[in-house]
């Protein structure tokens, strides 16, 4: 969909995530003029990263068709470059810069990782746990890779999954959290039996990979890419030659914008 020059909307919406979706549907079912913008190439932010609309789950597809059916316009590749004020923004949209007005304003843009350095955390082949899935959701080939990942947060299991299903050789699920940690975390989802079969399906999916608790990165190596990660464990570190590294702390909230 094309982004309108300039007129001023009932709503503008930055992110075209879950959240942002959610929003710009309820505001134009009832009747209000909506606009979306997010910098992705498609609509569904980064849980949602997709090249093929119909490789989306059923829930996605439904929320975006609801979108459509609603009247939201939707111009993805855009980007806020500068904030007048709450009500008038700067919009770079594929080379063209406007002025958009709107009367509200939701930014829904989502969280980040966050990730702590490390010795050799810039080596090309180190990468995010999450744009380890962006990557592979754009099309990259892992298959017979050497994989480890590493760090803390239920976002490295459904990675670890991916990983393990395209065909990798996931040598390490490393977590920093103890099993003391797991064990706790394992004992909340009992009250969310939907969310503790995922967890269990990807657990299973990745299988034959160790996993360790109290284990962490402490260093990256290799002469102009990854070559090598030395993983710290509570029996002492461990040398392990791989071809990617994704690792991650966790997310926190994109607050640049706001």
């Amino acid at each position: 969909m094309t982004a309108p020059r300039g007129a001023a909307v009932d709503l503008l919406v930055v992110g075209a995530g879950p959240a942002g979706l959610s929003a710009a549907i309820a505001a134009a079912e009832h009747g209000r003029r909506v606009l979306v913008l997010d910098q992705g190439l498609r609509p569904g932010g980064q849980i949602w990263r997709h090249r093929d609309e119909a490789a989306l789950p059923v829930g996605a597809r439904a929320m975006l068709e609801r979108a459509r059916a609603a009247g939201v316009t939707i111009a993805s590749g855009a980007r806020v470059v500068d904030a007048i004020s709450p009500r008038e923004l700067i919009v770079e949209f594929r080379g063209r810069v406007d002025r958009q007005l709107t009367r509200a304003l939701i930014v829904a843009t989502g969280a980040r990782e966050r990730f702590l350095p490390f010795p050799g955390w810039t080596l090309p082949g180190v990468v995010g746990v999450g744009g380890l899935q962006a990557l592979l959701k754009s099309g990259l080939s892992l298959s017979g890779a050497r994989v480890v990942i590493a760090g803390t947060g239920p976002l490295l299991f459904p990675v670890a999954a991916a990983v393990t299903r395209a065909g990798a050789e996931l040598l390490l699920f490393a977590e920093q959290a103890s099993w003391s940690g797991l064990a706790a975390f394992a004992a909340g989802l009992i009250a969310k039996p939907a969310a503790l079969r995922q967890a269990a399906e990807y657990r299973w999916a990745f299988r034959n990979t160790p996993l360790r608790a109290s284990s962490w990165v402490s260093a990256a190596e290799g002469y102009g890419r990854l070559r090598r990660v030395i993983v710290q464990s509570p029996g002492g570190p461990t040398a392990m030659d791989c071809d990617w590294l994704a690792t991650g702390a966790g997310l926190v909230p994109n607050t640049d914008l706001a």
